[in-house]
């Protein structure tokens, strides 16, 4: 399938015409995708063995109970998300979730398994646009998606897998009140070493160029500083953070409003980001006391 997909400019033009995404349909035919395959809707991927090689897939074991039951997950997600009106402005085909590490002996659908548009559909989480790099997605994709009919806005969890590590080793914090901002650095260089530091699990990362960032950010955040003896991987990371969307999702799903995810984000019709944002604070929540039986769980930043 080959698709297009108009620029904020463009959309700009076409409104001075009078066509606008919500009257697309009277200019316009538009045709709709089939579900995706049951098969396609959940990926295992082998580990790489170096950077620059390709994840392999792997076969599922049609037999395999934890499989079957992610599957049917995303069979019902996506049945809801694709019914007529629910996702417009992108070509939408579904939603895959993709799971990392599966040719280790001991994979049990516990690395990754984040989620990721369909290949015949725009990914449209990883649209780009003008602008610094934290906000451009987000705006271009503001500029096209129209979600229940309406534009959208993004809840996101701020400093998600800083606040998973915390909650995984039973340890307090509050992502509210936490801050990238140390005195006399750049928070962005701040957040940015976290992230390469949290992705390798490694509190090293980064090499001598990030010497005094990580000298302070360790003082603020001392849980960096055991990141390699902690056993706990950016696979892992994003295994939790994407049960916490899942669950987040289903209680979208269950009220009968709209959303697409984008990792640590929810995409939401704008009249709908306060009920998302209290949706994905109580799933942060419930996650760590319900599913992982923790007796507290972190405080979360939803903004």
């Amino acid at each position: 399938m080959t698709s297009f997909r108009p620029t904020a400019p463009l959309l700009q033009m076409a409104s001075e015409h009078g066509v606008t995404l919500s009257n697309l349909a009277a200019h316009f035919a538009t045709g709709t995708v089939a579900l995706p395959a049951a098969c396609d809707a959940v990926e295992a991927r082998a580990e790489k063995v170096t950077k620059s090689d390709r994840a392999v897939r792997l076969p599922i074991d049609p037999k395999d109970p934890q499989a079957l039951a992610i599957i049917a997950s995303m069979e019902s997600l996506n049945a809801f998300l694709m019914a007529k009106g629910r996702i417009d402005g992108i070509v939408f085909a579904g939603l895959r979730r993709i799971f990392s590490h599966a040719g280790k002996p001991d994979f049990a659908w516990q690395w990754g398994g984040r989620f990721y548009s369909m290949p015949r559909g725009d990914a449209y989480e990883s649209m780009s646009g003008g602008g610094d790099e934290s906000g451009r997605g987000r705006r271009a994709r503001a500029a096209l998606l129209r979600i229940d009919g309406e534009a959208v806005e993004e809840v996101d969890l701020s400093a998600a897998h800083l606040t998973i590590l915390h909650g995984l080793l039973g340890l307090p914090f509050d992502a509210s009140t936490a801050s990238y901002a140390l005195p006399g650095l750049d928070h962005k260089e701040v957040k940015r070493w976290i992230m390469i530091a949290l992705g390798a699990s490694d509190p090293k990362a980064g090499g001598p160029r990030c010497a005094i960032v990580r000298r302070e950010a360790v003082k603020r955040f001392p849980v960096l500083a055991g990141l390699k003896g902690h056993g706990i991987s950016t696979h892992d990371l994003q295994y939790h953070e994407a049960e916490i969307m899942m669950m987040a999702m289903a209680e979208l799903q269950s009220q009968g409003i709209g959303f697409l995810p984008v990792h640590d984000a929810l995409i939401v019709p704008t009249s709908k980001r306060g009920i998302a944002a209290e949706v994905l604070k109580n799933a942060f929540e419930r996650y760590f006391t319900e599913n992982l039986g923790k007796p507290t769980a972190p405080v979360p930043s939803v903004h």
